[in-house]
């Protein structure tokens, strides 16, 4: 059991720990959050569901930037989410999604297709979706090195979700 002292100790101790850090916000981005407002996500049922109702209860913007979105029905009831926040909340919401180009292009059925219906003329610029492509494959590299294998030469691997003022970071 601790006492008062130990505790203490322990307390100047995390203390001297964090502030040994404090260099790092001077050579990276970084951003002060009170730990009280972190919710941890243990299991991607929990995180699917969390994902929907916060895109169902959007507002103001759903922002994703993700390696790439799947192709399963789970997939197509995000899209269907995502278009319904589209349509009710009074014109109000932009949606802006980045995908990886090649894993989000990759077989007949993939990522740019789910998103098709989100992309059509009736939300004019609200909904926008960007592909990265890495510019380390280009020319005879691209042609010659097969689906899978070239995104080996690089791709964005992010996946950051942001509805509203809510962010999701995911692993």
């Amino acid at each position: 059991m601790l006492n008062d002292e130990k505790l203490r100790e322990l307390d100047i101790s995390t203390q001297q720990e964090m502030s040994s850090l404090s260099w790092l916000r001077t050579v990276a981005p970084a951003f002060p959050v009170n730990g009280s407002k972190i919710t941890i996500i243990h299991k991607p049922q929990i995180f699917y569901t969390t994902l929907l109702d916060k895109c169902k209860h959007a507002k103001k913007r759903i922002t994703f930037a993700s390696l790439y979105l799947g192709i399963g029905p789970l997939e197509t009831e995000l899209v269907n989410v995502i278009e319904q926040a589209m349509n009710t909340s009074d014109g109000n919401v932009q949606v802006r999604i980045l995908l990886d180009y090649m894993r989000g292009s990759r077989g007949k059925q993939n990522s740019r297709k789910m998103l098709e219906p989100l992309l059509k003329g009736k939300y004019g610029d609200r909904c926008k979706v960007f592909l990265y492509h890495t510019p380390k494959l280009r020319g005879v590299m691209k042609a010659t090195i097969p689906d899978r294998f070239n995104e080996l030469i690089g791709l964005q691997h992010m996946k950051l979700y942001i509805i509203d003022d809510d962010l999701i970071i995911s692993g």
